[in-house]
């Protein structure tokens, strides 16, 4: 009978050492969570963001471009101007075949029946390049396909528009 009762204390003291050693566990836990919470909450974890993105390209021959050029230029937040006047960095302007020929003096084509005319914007990081990017112009036909791509003031031909 004396084996029965220090096996039953043995068998009490071990469970009982056992829920101790829980409760134990379950509070360093809950400290050491909170901790840990604490410490990476703090700004010395945080990494700087930076974003890179490809640029927009436009080129000769590229078809359906009022479509995604418009959709393009509203994603880049440029604004519309729908008057005659000199484009500031981020605007653009959808030119007649006529108003077209008379900006573009380097000749246009006769298949050209509208012009997208944009002035890109700066790069936020571009402290020591030039002080603004040239106009930008497509010379776009009524199938509304690019036939032409022009650059500078006054627009000249050149391969590609990006922005």
């Amino acid at each position: 009978m004396a084996k029965k009762s220090v096996a039953k204390i043995l068998l009490t003291s071990g469970v009982g050492i056992f829920f101790l050693l829980c409760i134990g566990v379950a509070f360093w836990s809950t400290h050491l969570n909170s901790t840990i919470k604490e410490r990476l909450s703090g700004k010395r974890w945080s990494a700087p963001a930076e974003f890179y993105s490809a640029p927009e390209r436009f080129l000769k021959g590229q078809s359906q471009i009022s479509k995604t050029l418009s959709e393009t230029l509203t994603r880049l937040d440029y604004q519309a101007i729908l008057i005659d006047r000199p484009l500031k960095a981020g605007e653009f302007a959808q030119w007649n075949g006529d108003l077209c020929r008379q900006k573009i003096t380097s000749g246009v084509a006769p298949e050209i029946t509208s012009c997208w005319a944009i002035k890109p914007r700066l790069r936020e990081d571009m402290i020591n390049g030039p002080p603004e990017r040239p106009l930008q112009v497509l010379g776009v036909s009524k199938d509304d396909i690019v036939l032409e791509v022009y650059e500078g003031e006054p627009p000249q031909p050149t391969t590609v528009v990006e922005l």
